[in-house]
């Protein structure tokens, strides 16, 4: 089963989103899209058809009338028709529910169904919402602790640096320590970075990421990982995870797409 999280960008093209995405549409595949603005997810819906299962976070926080931009940029959940959503919703204790997403999936093996729950999850940046930033993510950990998902994708806006470790993360502290409290929260529920499950310790560099999901721009231009997907590995197997910053970028995206292959045992 591939597992891709993508923050597409709400600039983003929607043909050329549904361009990149076919390269994985021909198998069992769940996707999670960030920054979906309404007519981003009406042109992919067009465009799928009813070749794949959708859930949109706008349905359930549907945007008031006084709701600028900001609260419209919307998750988009999709699965191939094999993988039936059973039930969804939005973490509504969150400061923006409308960019968080959670389900219920049913995946048929062998002729049966084995529920897994998968969440998606979109953090507010420190520069433009200061301490919001931190409480999002306490409530975001609070989520996670109720909730218990088998599979997270995000996009924290964090850490400030990378480590192949957790622990050994070192997050943005200025506007509070939100982002800590949550990261040693996925630690506690059990879910695994799946891609520094695979990372090769030897080839880390300090200071440096992992992999680059985003380039900041400005006085801070640099590469960073702040996109994720985590797993509970007692659950899956994890077989090949892979960040493709060129491919996602050249389809009108600002963050890379995160492509995995994992086996539910």
């Amino acid at each position: 089963m591939k597992v891709l999280h993508w923050n597409i960008s709400y600039n983003a093209n929607a043909d050329q989103i549904y361009s990149e995405l076919q390269k994985y549409a021909s198998e069992s595949f769940v996707c999670i899209l960030l920054e979906v603005l309404p007519k981003c997810k009406e042109k992919l819906e067009d465009l799928f058809g009813d070749s794949v299962n959708l859930s949109y976070s706008l349905d359930y926080r549907i945007p008031g009338k006084f709701d600028a931009k900001n609260r419209i940029m919307g998750v988009l959940l999709l699965t191939s028709k094999d993988i039936s959503i059973i039930e969804a919703s939005v973490f509504n204790r969150s400061i923006f529910p409308d960019r968080t997403i959670w389900a219920r999936l049913g995946i048929n093996m062998n002729g049966n169904v084995d529920e897994i729950r998968i969440a998606g999850l979109h953090s507010v940046t420190g520069c433009d919402y200061k301490k919001a930033k931190s409480a999002n993510f306490r409530s975001f950990a609070e989520a996670i602790d109720e909730f218990q998902p088998d599979i997270l994708t995000m996009d924290a806006n964090e850490p400030d640096v990378d480590h192949y470790q957790i622990e050994k993360m070192v997050f943005f502290e200025r506007n509070g320590k939100g982002a800590e409290i949550f990261f040693k929260e996925l630690v506690k529920v059990g879910l695994k970075d799946i891609y520094a499950l695979r990372f090769n310790p030897q080839e880390y560099v300090p200071g440096e990421p992992l992999a680059i999901s985003h380039m900041l721009k400005g006085k801070e231009k640099r590469g960073c990982r702040y996109d994720f997907i985590f797993a509970d590995t007692d659950r899956f197997d994890i077989n090949t995870v892979i960040y493709d910053y060129e491919n996602a970028v050249a389809a009108s995206a600002d963050h890379a797409i995160i492509v995995s292959d994992m086996s539910l045992r």
